[in-house]
């Protein structure tokens, strides 16, 4: 098993009903914690979610270092990106703005 792998797996349990963020309904996501990847400057992609913040920070932070790119934390009951990552290193959200 590769760390890429593994990593997809743990992202996988985080899920109720093991589908991505993208593919459920509003209602559905509603209390979770979503990891998202910077595509291009201003544009985000769901990468997956989580019930807890904590879960959401570890796989946010693992998934910057090892791609050393850019990741935050959605939080959607509250709609504001609580943490992002850059190169596995934690960086100012600049006052929790919101997800586009």
């Amino acid at each position: 098993m590769t760390a890429s792998s593994g990593y997809k797996q743990k992202c996988l349990a985080g899920l109720t009903g093991k589908k991505r963020h993208s593919e459920r309904s509003q209602a559905e996501v509603g209390g979770m914690f979503c990891v998202h990847k910077q595509v291009a400057h201003g544009q985000w992609v769901d990468q997956c979610c989580f019930k807890t913040e904590f879960d959401a920070y570890v796989s946010a932070m693992t998934k910057s270092t090892e791609t050393m790119g850019t990741c935050r934390v959605y939080d959607s009951t509250f709609q504001e990106v609580t943490m992002a990552f850059e190169m596995g290193m934690e960086i100012d959200v600049g006052g929790k703005e919101t997800a586009a």
